[in-house]
């Protein structure tokens, strides 16, 4: 509804044109003052959409009253209410933005007239303003996807161009500069198997936000969502402080953003933190190096923080000792259903991997994947497990002890179908489904649920997913969510009763993640 301010000295004036003019019926909100500083505090507050203001008054006169309108930004259109005149006025006042002077006295006529013909104005800025809200909206929910494509493009090798870097960054809303740049990427683990990809979105989402405040606090800082397990972030270090120490005090910010993350969010961080680059040209490079780091966690244990310059030189050498020969054993043991003689195999074949520290993580997990689809291929599995399943499974196996595990845990379940003996597992299996849909909002962990089925964490994530084919976490959240409708169907309670019951403390987590899975926020859903 269009907003008019009426503003004269002269009381009988202001109440006669809001007492003659038919302001609802043109949907007009119309408000009278007296006096030039109590119209410009409404008009401050209110922003209406035009102001009709004599022009001498006490206190302040109605080209003051102008003058500090457009001194402060504001949009209302301005017509004068004047006797004399004087030229002097009319060109202060198209300075000032004044749009229109009525010469008193005025005609309601008149005064309806002007009503009429700025309401269409109104009408028009009003559509422009929503459709430029609009673009703003679609721009901000897109940055996101830019930010990931552009990181991406310098991932597979695009040099950035030192032109465009300015420009991408400004179109990317990085308040960087192109210089003096330090890439670092982090990569989320969870105990036992990933979320679901809403859970892991929010996750991410947090992450970001967090590295920001905590990079952020020493250096300039931009974070992009990478997708997946991974978030990235961008540094300006300042010209005076030499690249060995920013690559130490930025170990200590990764560092303490993963104890933060373990406090928070209950997860671990690798970090990896590529080298300082001076120019756009070896931005690409960087960004190499801060993978090659964060890569090299596949040969710990426990997340950890790796820079560059911790990283042996990669070399072709490590190729000559690859152990070919313990994946042929091993596919030899698995086409007679020696599972023993083949799980024997595989464990020594990670003894030897465990050795291969100079070799590129990337390459050895696609040796791996090899060794894998042979197995399938060469071994006629097919009616014993989903090989779709297990090269999800796979993918989802962060670090060399990861896959030495798994590897055991697909020895185990074929060991199980060849001998049909599968129906402790898939009861185990059953047993943690029913846990699930009776306790879902109690805290609920995959190792407590292991511990239920007798089964091992890695075997009870393998198993679940050949079982009922969706891996333990996405089942948890549908089981959630699903009850989540339910309850907020029933208008019984409020959001944040209907979060804690089923088994969520984040209000604003489980709206999210409520809007994710649903499509519309829980109070939508009512």
């Amino acid at each position: 509804m269009m907003k008019v301010v009426l503003v004269d000295d002269r009381k009988d004036f202001v109440q006669g044109i809001l007492s003659a003019v038919d302001w609802a019926g043109r949907g007009i909100e119309a408000y009278g003052f007296y006096n030039g500083a109590d119209a410009l505090a409404f008009c401050l507050e209110q922003s209406p959409d035009l102001v009709i203001t004599d022009i001498r008054m006490p206190f302040m006169t109605g080209l003051e009253l102008a003058g500090a309108l457009h001194d402060r930004g504001s949009t209302a259109r301005v017509v004068l209410l004047t006797g004399y005149e004087d030229f002097a006025y009319a060109r202060e006042g198209l300075r000032l933005g004044v749009v229109e002077y009525l010469t008193k006295p005025v005609r309601i006529e008149a005064i309806e007239a002007l009503l009429d013909r700025e309401t269409k104005i109104a009408a028009e800025r009003h559509a422009s303003a929503q459709a430029q809200v609009e673009e703003w909206r679609r721009y901000q929910r897109s940055l996101p996807a830019l930010r990931r494509q552009w990181a991406q493009a310098q991932l597979q090798g695009e040099a950035a161009n030192p032109i465009n870097l300015s420009r991408d960054f400004s179109e990317m809303g990085f308040a960087l500069v192109p210089a003096r740049l330090l890439v670092g990427i982090v990569e989320l683990v969870f105990e036992g198997e990933p979320p679901d990809p809403d859970s892991l979105y929010l996750d991410r989402y947090a992450v970001e936000n967090m590295g920001c405040e905590i990079l952020g606090g020493r250096y300039p800082c931009a974070g992009i969502d990478l997708g997946g397990m991974r978030v990235a972030f961008l540094l300006n270090y300042p010209e005076q402080e030499r690249p060995l120490s920013v690559t130490y005090h930025a170990g200590e910010l990764f560092t303490r953003l993963a104890e933060r993350c373990a406090d928070i969010l209950h997860l671990g961080l690798a970090s990896g933190i590529g080298s300082c680059v001076d120019t756009p040209e070896a931005l690409q490079a960087g960004w190499q190096d801060a993978r090659r780091a964060l890569e090299q966690n596949f040969f710990t244990a426990q997340p950890t923080v790796f820079s560059v310059l911790e990283v042996p030189k990669e070399t072709d050498q490590w190729q000559q000792h690859y152990p070919e020969a313990l994946q042929d054993e091993a596919v030899r043991a698995l086409r007679r259903r020696d599972i023993d003689a083949a799980e024997h195999a595989m464990q020594a074949l990670f003894d030897a991997l465990a050795e291969l520290t100079e070799a590129p993580p990337a390459r050895l997990r696609e040796r791996l994947l090899s060794f894998l689809l042979r197995i399938f291929h060469e071994c006629g599995l097919e009616q014993y497990l989903q090989v779709a399943n297990a090269l999800e499974q796979f993918q989802n196996q962060r670090t060399l002890s990861d896959l030495r595990e798994w590897f055991s845990c697909l020895g185990s379940y074929l060991q199980a179908q060849i001998d049909h003996a599968t129906a402790p597992v898939t009861e185990g299996v059953r047993k943690v489904q029913r846990y699930i849909e009776q306790h879902y909002a109690e805290p609920i962990t995959l190792k407590a649920m292991a511990q239920l089925a007798y089964l091992s964490p890695a075997y009870l994530s393998f198993s679940f997913k050949e079982v009922v084919g969706v891996n333990f976490n996405e089942y948890l959240t549908n089981v959630r969510m699903e009850h989540a409708k339910a309850l907020l169907a029933s208008r019984q309670y409020r959001v944040y009763e209907v979060c804690e019951m089923v088994g969520y403390h984040d209000k604003k987590y489980f709206s999210d993640l409520f809007k994710r899975h649903t499509g519309v926020f829980p109070k939508e859903w009512r």
